[in-house]
């Protein structure tokens, strides 16, 4: 509690430093302490714009006939048709590629790993066997 009320008296008292300075500048202009900082209005600035833009679209929007409604979307649909469906024929050229050496890849590693399994039964057997066996 008293460390905000020491910052909250610290801060007052820079602001009232700051007012003295930019009241006696010689040249006559003031540097107020209290700007908005470059980060400030650019942010500002940006959501300005933002809303304009989003309020002249949902105007275009709303003048709009159901004709022209409707061309719009059916153009707005060829076109992501058309697009999806150049992109799909490579993709899934890439795609069964992808996949053929995957289960090519792990047709391999199963042989292998059923080969190490059989020697290694084949070994222990073996030993069994060995060990079974009276020494001669």
């Amino acid at each position: 509690m008293f460390h905000t009320f020491c910052i909250g008296q610290r801060t007052r008292e820079a602001v009232r430093q700051a007012r003295k300075r930019s009241s006696s500048q010689p040249d006559g202009t003031t540097n107020h302490p209290l700007t908005v900082s470059p980060v400030s209005q650019f942010n500002y600035w940006c959501t300005v714009r933002r809303l304009r833009k989003t309020a002249s679209h949902t105007a275009a929007r709303a003048s709009e006939s159901e004709d022209q409604r409707a061309d719009r979307r059916s153009r707005n649909a060829v076109t992501t048709a058309a697009t999806s469906t150049a992109e799909t024929e490579e993709q899934r050229s890439l795609r069964l590629l992808r996949n053929a050496k995957a289960i090519s890849a792990a047709r391999a590693n199963a042989k292998e790993s059923q080969r190490t399994l059989r020697r290694s039964r084949d070994a222990a057997s073996r030993a069994s066997t060995r060990a079974a066996e009276p020494e001669q």
